[in-house]
């Protein structure tokens, strides 16, 4: 599960590219948010970059996390570092679960983070984008 702040741009475009690129009706990929509006639909610039991607955002509506969330996956991926310690912070003792930032699968890349776009110019989308597409694509790589 990919984990961002609201759910209507990072994490969903994570999880989005993440089914595409796996192309496998089995494969399982959802997103959530730490401050999510309940229901809300996904950012129309990430709907626009999704489509010129090859996927679609349409069915989205944005979630807030929840302490099942943590039992259900794996893996919990954070967009950024805030994210990763909130994951940290409110994982259950008990819990598997293995927390990382998407960023931490790419030996190559410089950032270890991707910066929200949500209310910035088209390039700071584009840069999201960029980062997350390098990200999703390590760590499929890694986890093979």
């Amino acid at each position: 599960m990919f984990v961002c702040t609201g759910n209507i741009c990072r994490s969903p475009f994570a999880a989005g590219l993440y089914a595409y690129i796996a192309d496998d009706p089995e494969t399982r990929s959802a997103s959530a948010g730490m401050a999510a509006v309940i229901d809300a639909s996904a950012d129309p610039i990430c709907k626009e970059l999704a489509e010129a991607h090859g996927f679609e955002l349409n069915a989205h509506r944005a979630r807030q996390i929840e302490t099942l969330d943590y039992y259900r996956f794996d893996y919990l991926i954070a967009l950024d570092l805030g994210h990763y310690d909130f994951l940290q912070a409110t994982k259950p003792a008990d819990c598997e679960t293995q927390i990382q930032t998407l960023l931490s699968f790419s030996a190559d890349c410089k950032a270890v983070e991707v910066p929200d776009p949500f209310g910035r110019k088209l390039k700071d989308y584009k840069r999201a984008v960029d980062l997350i597409e390098i990200g999703v694509r390590a760590m499929m790589t890694a986890l093979k």
